[in-house]
């Protein structure tokens, strides 16, 4: 497990195969990121009460754990079914009998999102605003981060994250091509760019001069904090 997630040491029953569940899901291409690491190391302690001598898990056991906790959302009791349904799944290919909770039980989640759709003009005034930022002092930068940082997201189809996370290595300025590395479930993809957003970023990387500096991000520089920028986009 990476440094950052030392902390997660697991000391219930289970605690000799979660780890290979970590590897698992991430070897399957799902990021099993910290929220995942600590339902997990939840699910482990829960466990203790029932003082097992060998791992197992019964229906009753599953049950249990998958109960409606007080108020809590519909949301986080699914999280704990999902968690427990898949853990079983995974102890039961190497050859242990686990409880499986069935798919069809699972409490539903209402999808609550609704993308907001840009109108061509509100791209333009957008586009417009961030072309013409004045130069600050204390964020010096930032006129020439915006609007090479929202030609990519809007010809480039980003999230705000993956943008912020590109390092000059993944920057083809020659062919056009972007790559994505650790994009939705883990996976990694190649971006082409147009021809006049790859002219563009050939004159950014001339303004901004990040070939050449230590910095091996595009757009986070000496100034810069990726944590205000995204909270912007956002």
């Amino acid at each position: 497990m990476k440094n950052k997630e030392k902390q997660f040491v697991f000391t219930g029953p289970f605690k000799n195969y979660c780890p290979q569940y970590i590897n698992y899901k991430r070897d399957m291409g799902y990021n099993f990121g910290e929220s995942s690491l600590y339902l997990l190391r939840h699910m482990d302690d829960f466990f203790k009460i029932f003082k097992l001598s060998s791992p197992i898990l019964t229906k009753k056991m599953v049950e249990e754990f998958v109960s409606r906790r007080g108020s809590e959302s519909a949301k986080t009791q699914h999280m704990r079914m999902s968690l427990i349904r898949q853990f079983a799944l995974f102890m039961n290919k190497i050859e242990f009998d686990f409880y499986v909770y069935p798919s069809d039980k699972l409490i539903p989640i209402a999808k609550t999102f609704t993308p907001y759709i840009f109108t061509h003009d509100e791209i333009e005034r957008i586009m417009n605003i961030v072309d013409n930022l004045p130069y600050a002092p204390h964020s010096k930068n930032y006129h020439l981060i915006y609007p090479m940082l929202f030609r990519m997201l809007y010809g480039c189809g980003l999230r705000i994250n993956e943008a912020l996370s590109l390092k000059k290595t993944e920057v083809d300025l020659a062919n056009g091509i972007l790559t994505i590395s650790k994009a939705k479930n883990n996976m990694s993809r190649l971006v082409p760019m147009s021809s006049s957003l790859t002219e563009y970023s050939k004159n950014y990387a001339k303004k901004y001069e990040f070939l050449t500096c230590l910095v091996k991000a595009i757009f986070i520089h000496q100034g810069t904090l990726a944590s205000i920028i995204e909270h912007r986009f956002t």
